[in-house]
């Protein structure tokens, strides 16, 4: 069975930080839900199987509130897209034609929730149907036209939500706001307090990093934390606050690893496993074999030193060396893994040592999620970045939901497949 791949929010700081094996969210917990209203929809499943499915995975409360919630995001985004529009008249550059189109408010300008809904089912199906130029759906060359999103939604109207497109009224944001991600606030509340109650936390998690693509230049960093162990290493702590005292396992890059922080987390009872650079060995690196005279004695070889506080730093040779990190997982028990030798053209067999394997299998699931949302990116441009933050979370949203999907009916859907029946149902919820 597959591990889960769930996402984690923290709103002060860009890149995302991402959970492995954590939390759901409110988007794939209604795509989910929401997928099977139709029975025609991706094998036939009953919505009460569905309902039977879902609560198996999150509980009957959580499914019960679901709609609920994603009813109130939606509502919320609609009622904040109109008030955009009343707030001033708006100037956008039509693609098509290089002019200049000057909308006022109106009656033609107050949009209501099912657009909405084929508004997002659009930029959905954007991701894994790409034209060059988002015209060109609209395109009156029958070669060219996509009646699937044609049909639903006109050009001037797909527009028009697009330049409104808010989350929050800006006639409220205070003139000494200091957070970025201001504009998301509504939507980042709703992911976190899903994130809280959705799933139970097991073992181990993984920490990594994941970009979200971004032309401009927007950065934040927020060091209120005390200690301070910098705006990557204050994320790390957010994350793991839930994880306090239960004697969880964390997994680690090389990016946010310090021994600094392995010792503040081992203190909450947190214990931590992860890749680590050379500079930030501290004392740990002059107890260990020298490098050079590591790597003469070939691959495989390897180096342990153990704090006082019980925390073991290894120091392997593979084709590169390797510092790990632990307080749970060291150098021993041993294992044999298998690497190419360039020099004799052919596998051999090295030692590698628990630390090592306990990484591998426990890290990586972020970086399959990143893979699969760049497969089917959305790339409509816009200079707004909280836009691009927030089709992002609804990409890796939809990915949690597939994961769900295929775990718990164990049927074997591709995630385009599975994006395109989350598309048709979206698009019946705005026709509805």
């Amino acid at each position: 069975m597959e591990r889960d791949v769930f996402i984690s929010v923290d709103s002060q700081w860009l890149p995302v930080v991402q959970y492995v094996h954590l939390k759901s969210d409110i988007w794939g917990l209604f795509c989910i839900k929401r997928l099977f209203t139709k029975l025609q929809i991706c094998g036939h499943i009953s919505l009460p199987a569905l309902l039977k499915m879902s609560q198996s995975v999150v509980g009957d409360d959580i499914v019960a509130s679901v709609d609920l919630a994603v009813d109130s995001a939606i509502q919320s985004i609609t009622v904040q897209t109109n008030s955009a529009t009343t707030s001033t008249s708006s100037t956008v550059s039509n693609s098509s034609t290089s002019s200049h189109i000057i909308w006022h408010p109106n009656k033609d300008n107050v949009f209501v929730v099912s657009e909405i809904h084929c508004f997002l089912a659009i930029n959905l199906i954007m991701t894994y149907i790409k034209y060059p130029n988002y015209c060109m759906y609209w395109s009156r060359n029958p070669a060219l036209r996509m009646d699937l999103i044609a049909d639903i939604l006109s050009l001037k109207r797909f527009e028009k939500i697009k330049t409104y497109f808010h989350f929050v009224d800006n006639d409220e944001i205070p003139e000494n706001n200091t957070d970025m991600f201001v504009k998301l606030k509504p939507i980042l509340d709703i992911l976190k307090e899903t994130f809280s109650g959705t799933v139970t936390p097991t073992e181990y998690h993984s920490i990594d990093e994941m970009i979200i693509p971004f032309k401009g230049k927007r950065q934040e960093q927020n060091n209120t934390l005390s200690p301070n162990f910098g705006p990557i290493g204050n994320t790390v702590i957010r994350l793991c606050q839930r994880l306090e005292g239960k004697n969880h396992k964390i997994i680690l890059d090389n990016l946010v690893t310090t021994i600094t922080l392995l010792s503040y987390l081992k203190q909450k009872k947190i214990h931590v496993l992860g890749t680590i650079r050379s500079n930030r060995l501290k004392d740990a690196k002059s107890k260990l074999t020298d490098s050079k005279a590591l790597t003469k004695s070939g691959r495989g070889s390897l180096s342990i030193a153990t704090s006082n506080d019980n925390i073991t730093v290894v120091r392997w040779v593979d084709r590169n060396i390797v510092h790990m990190v632990s307080i749970f997982a060291g150098g021993t028990p041993t294992d044999t893994v298998k690497r190419w030798d360039v020099k004799n053209h052919a596998h051999i067999d090295i030692k590698s040592p628990y630390a090592v394997a306990c990484y591998n299998k426990f890290m990586g699931r972020v970086d399959m999620t990143e893979q699969i949302v760049t497969h089917y990116p959305h790339k409509m441009k816009s200079k707004k970045f909280y836009l691009r933050i927030f089709f992002h979370f609804y990409n890796v949203a939809l990915v949690n939901a597939w994961i769900l999907y295929k775990r718990d009916t164990e049927r074997n859907i591709s995630f385009g497949e599975f994006e395109a029946s989350v598309a048709s149902t979206v698009t019946e919820l705005g026709s509805q």
